[in-house]
Parts: C-alpha cells; sequence; structure tokens
C-alpha cells in the first residue's frame, strides 16, 4: 500500500511501522542472515557471496578456496576477497574499527588488533565494506581488488 500522511508525520510513522510489524519474517532465509550493523567503508561495495568451500569448479578462476590463518579465514574469487572473524565476544558496530588503505588494511574489535598489515594486492577502496553477522559472533571484511585477475597467494604481504 502507500503510506498515509505527510512525509515525517505520526501518522506516516505510525502506518509504516504497522507495515514493518505485518512483513513476513524471513529469518535464516539470507546468507548474512541477521545483518546487525553494515558499518559500511566508503561506498556499499559489491557484497560478499559468502565464505564457505567451493570445490565444485574445474575452471580454475571459478574456485574459491578458504584459507585459516592466525585468527581469521580468508577466500578468494574472481576480484573479491574475504575474510571471516569469529568472535570471542559478541561485539556491535560501535566496538569495530576497520581501516581501508589501497595497499594495506587494520581490523580492531574491542580494541585488540584482529589484523593489520599490507596487503598482498591493491583494493578499489569505494567497494570495500565489512559486516557484523550471527549476533554480532562474526565480523566479515569484503576487499574487491583493483586487478580482478590476479589470484593472491596470501592475504598478506
Amino acid at each position: 500500500g502507500k503510506p498515509e500522511g505527510t512525509k515525517g508525520s505520526a501518522e506516516r510513522t505510525k502506518w509504516f511501522q504497522k507495515w514493518v510489524a505485518d512483513l513476513p519474517d524471513e529469518k535464516g532465509a539470507s546468507p548474512l542472515g541477521d545483518f546487525e550493523g553494515k558499518g559500511m567503508g566508503k561506498g556499499g561495495g559489491k557484497g560478499g557471496k559468502g565464505g564457505g568451500l567451493d570445490n565444485g569448479g574445474t575452471d580454475g578462476n571459478a574456485e574459491e578456496v578458504e584459507r585459516a590463518e592466525d585468527g581469521y579465514t580468508w577466500s578468494q574469487k574472481a576480484d573479491e576477497v574475504q575474510i571471516s572473524f569469529k568472535l570471542a565476544k559478541s561485539a556491535a558496530k560501535k566496538d569495530v574499527k576497520v581501516t581501508f588503505k589501497p595497499s594495506s588494511i587494520s581490523v580492531t574489535v574491542h580494541g585488540n588488533s584482529m589484523l593489520d598489515g599490507t596487503l598482498a594486492g591493491r583494493v578499489d577502496l569505494d567497494d570495500c565494506t565489512w559486516c557484523l553477522t550471527n549476533g554480532g559472533q562474526e565480523l566479515q571484511v569484503m576487499l574487491t581488488k583493483q586487478d580482478g585477475s590476479s589470484s593472491w597467494k596470501d592475504l598478506l604481504k
């Protein structure tokens, strides 16, 4: 339906609250499920494709292999790199600080450095983002490579 009342009015706010309450519950429908905070860097980014293992393809470029490092896992597919941190203590958006630079990254949660260093390649800052999932138990960082055709041997140099 169409919202009633004028923009910002109590009538429209009430209509919107009812509309949201009437939406069907789609919990668990999205792979990013319970999107607690978007904490976007610059721009919206292209989003991650999930962090699972994809062993189905025979084409080298299509295969995504998850690698476990100290305190995180990471994977790459074409021009995307996804880094996942399992957090010991649930975090909120205010607890997370992610700094993207063209050739380095810094990730701090609850004041503890989780990752800080020079990346194996350069990234497009406008397409880098992060989000908290699983009720703040997991931090996902998505990077977009400047040169999507190159495969990184490691996450950091």
